[in-house]
Formats: C-alpha cells, structure tokens, sequence
C-alpha cells in the first residue's frame, strides 16, 4: 500500500502542472482587440504603427476609426462608445469633451503639423499660385476651393483661422469673406483626408490641409508663413488673436499640437498604455516624422498622468492651457 502522504504529493504536483498548463493556454490564446479613435491625418502614421505594433504583439489586433477630431470625441462623449486610446489632431477636444466630463484622466500633447493649400497640376493656374500671391489664385471666381467640416475637425476650423491671420497679415480687409466664397458648403467634407479624393479628380483646385497630409500622398502644396501656418510656438500669441466657433463652442487660435489620451472606461487599459509607449518611443515617432510630422519632446502633459508617462515627459513643467473659451495654467511633475 502507498504512503498517503506520496499520494498527496503526486497529487499536489499534477494539480500543479495542470494549472500551469491551463495558465499557458490561456496566455497564447487571449487575443485582444485594441480600438483606437483617431484624427483623419493620423490615418497614415498610424496604420504603420498598429501594424508594427501587431508584430511584436501577435495577440493583439488594433482596430482603427478614423474621424474628424471633435466628431471622434463625440463617439465617447454623446454616442457612449468606447475606445482604448484617442488620438487627435487637436487636444482642445479632449480636454473639452472627455477631460473636463472626467471621461479621462490625463491627455498628452505629442506631436505638430503646419496648415498649407494642397494642389495638383490639373488645379487651375497651378503654373502661377505661388507663397506670396496664394490668396490671389484662390480668390478667382473660377477657382474651386475645398476644406474640412469646422464642426468636426480641427483642420476644418483652423482653415479659418489661418484665413482671419491672413487678413491681418497681408493687410487685406474682407480677405477671410473672399476666401470663404470660393470654398462654399458644397466644397465642404468631414474630415481633411476626405478631400484628397476630391482634389484629384478634379471637382476642385485647391484643398486646406496639413503638410504632412500633403506629403503622406505626394500632391503639391503651398507653404505659408509661420505667422499664419499655425506651426510656430514663436508666433503662439498671434494665433490666440483669432477664435471661430465649433459644434458651438468658441475655438481659440494656437499652435498646431496633436493630443492623445486612454479613456475611463478603455475595455484594455494595460494594453493600451503599451500601444501608447509605442507610439510616442522611437519606432512610433520615426514613423510619425517620417510621414511629415515633428514630434514633440518631451510631451506636454495636462491631468493626473501615470508612471509610465512620465519617462516621456518633462520632470517639472508648467503648461498654460488654452482651451475652448478658457485659460488656465496646469503644472505636472514627475513623481506627483
């Protein structure tokens, strides 16, 4: 007869490596799928990035929704969808719709753009427009302008912006009603990617757009001066000289900075702050740089942030914040 306590061992083992067994199982095979919500011109870089991101991560599988900024903040804020990361092409958003509503807790500012006049060589007068008669070409009364909904995305009000800067700029009074009449509401898409189609067949001209837009789908454009381009921390008290309205709420102008953040209620947070370090470490930021964006070192952080940001973050930094109709100053250090 056996000794009870060998049987109790044999036991003891078995279950052991039964529990493993199953623990391994369930590690292989746990696929998740991460949802990120993200600006139309992060369309590109990001399609990269989700792919690299698979790679090295074969159980994940990152589905991608692509929108103008404010509707992509919506989805969470009004339609109670849910996302693991956001990532816009403006914080303002964020911080107005999903921050401020405690839909999250921290966002980063972690990447810049410049505004330019997109055109292909079917556009009229593309052998003529040039950096210092563009809103000359573009005020004809034959010429066909498209640009973004400014009720949906960044682009589509930073459009305007650029048009009131232009105005003061080249001391043009009614510049920004001229402009605006030759990109009326038929010329008028969602989101800025939404107008590369149209500008290459020809329905119209000329499209507002960003540099790296441009660039990711080799058409030609038109750079502007860093006074209006929105692209130039120098001239940051320029752009605040002009607002517009969006979805309702008043806009005020500023550098171009794109925002990112993991909601609340993120199904995969663990993973989504691993695809987040992803983006903003160096295989997600030479991705971002080399699709015409520049990224910004450290990032800009606004909220309670975690650990794991703050390796990409300054130690102590105090960042004023120029939200929708408001100002406030917020200050974050690491370690906090």
């Amino acid at each position: 007869m056996k000794n009870p306590k060998t049987l109790l061992l044999a036991f003891l083992m078995v279950s052991v490596l039964a529990v493993s067994a199953a623990g391994c199982t369930s590690t292989t095979q746990n696929k998740v799928t991460l949802t990120v919500f993200h600006a139309g011109s992060l369309a590109a870089p990001f399609d990269q990035i989700a792919k690299e991101f698979e790679k090295q991560n074969p159980n994940v599988t990152v589905q991608r929704e692509a929108a103008g900024s404010v509707e992509t903040v919506k989805k969470i804020s009004e339609l109670n969808k849910t996302a693991d990361v956001v990532a816009t092409a403006d914080w303002t958003p964020i911080d107005t719709y999903l921050y401020k509503n405690n839909l999250t807790k921290w966002y980063a500012l972690f990447a810049t753009n410049s505004m330019v006049v997109m055109y292909t060589n079917k556009s009229k007068y593309s052998n003529e427009i040039n950096t210092t008669n563009w809103y000359q070409v573009l005020t004809r009364s034959d010429v066909q302008v498209g640009r973004a909904n400014p009720d949906l995305d960044p682009n589509g009000y930073r459009t305007l912006m650029v048009w009131q800067l232009a105005e003061k700029f080249y001391n043009k009074p009614r510049l920004y009603d001229r402009l605006l009449a030759q990109a009326p509401v038929k010329n008028v898409r969602e989101k800025e990617t939404d107008l590369i189609a149209v500008l290459q067949s020809g329905q119209i001209d000329y499209a507002w757009n960003y540099k790296s837009v441009a660039l990711q789908h080799n058409l030609s454009y038109i750079a502007l001066p860093p006074q209006i381009d929105l692209s130039d921390p120098q001239y940051g008290n320029l752009y605040k000289s002009v607002n517009v309205t969006s979805a309702g709420k008043q806009v005020n102008g500023s550098v171009i900075e794109y925002g990112i953040t993991i909601p609340n209620n993120a199904p995969n947070p663990d993973v989504a702050a691993q695809f987040v370090q992803f983006v903003l470490g160096p295989t997600g930021s030479k991705i971002i740089e080399d699709s015409g964006q520049k990224m910004l070192k450290p990032v800009q952080t606004t909220g309670t942030i975690p650990d794991w940001l703050k390796l990409f973050a300054t130690p102590s930094m105090t960042t004023s914040v120029v939200t929708m109709g408001t100002v406030r100053t917020n200050t974050t250090k690491a370690g906090r």
